[in-house]
């Protein structure tokens, strides 16, 4: 808590570089985790037009097949 207070207060550098990389805060606080979040919301946003593109079933399970194959993300882990 007093990071997040050190970031609050203006001392980025030295807050952000120590929560980015404590076993603790990493996972929300890293460039990857950034990253991984952004990815799996994309796909998530990718998911949700297939769905209401309202394609027919056999052209929407290919989609998803294609995106499952790239990705590893099925729709039920969205």
């Amino acid at each position: 808590m007093r990071l997040l207070q050190r970031i609050a207060d203006g001392d980025t550098r030295d807050a952000q570089w120590l929560l980015s990389r404590s076993p603790r805060w990493r996972h929300k606080w890293s460039e990857n985790a950034a990253i991984t979040r952004a990815y799996r919301e994309g796909v998530s946003a990718a998911l949700d037009g297939i769905a209401d593109a309202k394609l027919a079933p056999d052209v929407e399970r290919n989609v998803l097949l294609r995106i499952t194959a790239r990705t590893g993300v099925t729709s039920e882990a969205s």
